[in-house]
């Protein structure tokens, strides 16, 4: 029988969540009960149950700041493109000379910049929380895009 290394056999107990008194016994060549009486004297178990639980709540909170972070700055890249949407159809109104077609094309810029942005803010909810899921919104955005070169595309033909 080899001299057994409390520290170590304790070390390899907290650390192993499958770590057993009866594989640490096999392992050091001792006794179960040798093992136990040193750990239960010692709250081993407690203290591994504590030590694995705080792991595991540390694992839990870094993957939600991830994916707080990960949603906060996919809002913040929504809201700034719908921002740029309300400002290109404010521009083509306010400074370009445009016509009635292409003055239609900058209010829905605007209009659909304005939604896209509060869907963002989550402005319109009842719940009003922080934690928005707005995928929808950039299909909504691309649909939108599509919309908006369609209809530039046309004015091309019928203007050539």
């Amino acid at each position: 029988m080899s001299k057994l290394n409390w520290i170590q056999a304790k070390s390899e107990y907290m650390t192993d969540s499958t770590m057993s008194y009866v594989k640490l016994a096999q392992k050091y060549g001792v006794a179960v009960s040798t093992i136990a009486d040193k750990a239960g004297s010692e709250r081993w178990a407690v203290e591994k149950e504590r030590t694995l639980a705080k792991i595991e709540q540390n694992a839990i909170d870094k993957t939600i700041e991830k994916a707080s972070e990960s949603i906060a700055e996919v809002n913040l890249r929504h809201i700034n493109t719908a921002r740029l949407l309300q400002k290109e159809g404010i521009v083509a109104i306010t400074q370009r000379n445009v016509k009635p077609i292409y003055a239609r094309d900058a209010k829905d810029y605007i209009v659909e910049g304005i939604n896209l942005e509060r869907k963002a803010l989550n402005m319109d909810s009842k719940e009003n929380t922080t934690n928005v899921n707005i995928q929808n919104n950039m299909m909504t955005m691309v649909d939108f895009m599509k919309a908006m070169h369609q209809r530039q595309l046309q004015r091309e033909a019928f203007t050539s």
